[in-house]
């Protein structure tokens, strides 16, 4: 069976997209800052991790739906990003409008 899609940011855009994986079955395991804003993601199934990290350690592919450039950085490259809990292969899917530059690296 494939690892849980993991779903990083809940807000006005990730809230319903990861609500829609959840409906059409997809096992997920998200998190955000926020922490009431996981909680209709829970009441609907889906695994709640308290880190970008431990997402990535409990999925083969992780969503990031954050504001800014500088939460993504923070997400993926920080103290408890994905990076420190991604597998090799493991695939990172930035879905913020923020700085290409910075998504190169």
């Amino acid at each position: 069976m494939a690892l849980a899609v993991g779903f990083i940011g809940l807000g006005n855009m990730g809230r319903p997209m990861a609500l829609n994986l959840v409906k059409h079955g997809f096992p997920l395991v998200v998190h955000d800052i926020d922490p009431a804003k996981v909680e209709p993601l829970r009441a609907r199934g889906a695994a709640v991790a308290d880190s970008a990290e431990r997402v990535a350690d409990s999925a083969d592919r992780t969503i990031c739906m954050v504001e800014t450039t500088a939460q993504a950085e923070a997400v993926i490259a920080g103290e408890r990003g994905i990076i420190h809990g991604a597998a090799p292969g493991h695939i990172v899917i930035c879905m913020s409008t923020i700085d290409p530059f910075v998504v190169r690296r």
